[in-house]
């Protein structure tokens, strides 16, 4: 479905520049696939059509962070996220994980830290580890990082792609978190470089700016 929606969006624009923000009837058909697949009410305002979820993640970065702000991620984790985070003159904070966690965060990680970081990103099913997330570690390290406005980032690209198990979505905890989606895997969409956010509010007018500036709109 969520193929076809872009498919159609994609025809009833005849390839010329979209809204920056995307195709209206493509962000509904985002927001839709939040409630049929996760229970989660998501507005379509809430998402913004970005040039795969690497475009997404950056326009995130330069959104939410100021030069200096300590950003956490776990390593290993995705290579491309800590070239990112430095690019845009963060501190990058790398999580050590293992086995025993899943090499996943924990809260009990988090606490730990001597210092409470601007950010944190979070990807389940993980690249390069593909573990999973339970379902109650990312409620309760949305809840850890909402009430000390640390902006949770979760990259959830490869949900779908879990051999038969769940996925929770950050989004079913609360709206205060940054949820990253794309076509691109579960969809074999990668060419397409058509990727999402889910924005809490204060994040979507700079995040549509930026896009309008660095990209026009996605393709």
């Amino acid at each position: 479905p969520v193929l076809a929606a872009a498919a159609t969006a994609l025809g009833e624009q005849q390839l010329g520049y979209t809204e920056a923000a995307g195709v209206w009837a493509f962000r509904e058909r985002i927001a839709r696939h939040y409630a049929e697949r996760y229970g989660a009410d998501v507005d379509a305002s809430e998402v913004i059509v970005t040039t795969g979820s690497s475009g997404g993640f950056l326009l995130t970065l330069l959104a939410a962070f100021d030069a200096g702000d300590l950003v956490a991620m776990t390593r290993p984790g995705y290579p491309a996220y800590r070239n990112d985070i430095l690019s845009v003159g963060c501190r990058l904070l790398e999580l050590p994980v293992g086995e025993r966690t899943r090499y996943q965060p924990t809260v009990a990680m988090l606490e730990a830290l001597p210092e409470v970081p601007a950010g944190l990103v979070l990807a389940s099913p993980s690249n390069p580890t593909g573990t999973i997330i339970d379902p109650g570690e990312l409620e309760a390290i949305a809840g850890w990082c909402a009430d000390r406005g640390c902006l949770l980032i979760s990259d959830e690209i490869y949900h779908g792609i879990s051999y038969g198990r769940a996925c929770a979505s950050a989004r079913q905890f609360g709206t205060e978190a940054v949820v990253v989606g794309s076509v691109s895997k579960y969809h074999s969409m990668t060419g397409w470089r058509l990727g999402w956010l889910l924005l809490p509010p204060a994040l979507r007018r700079p995040v549509e700016l930026l896009q309008g500036n660095l990209a026009i709109c996605a393709p």
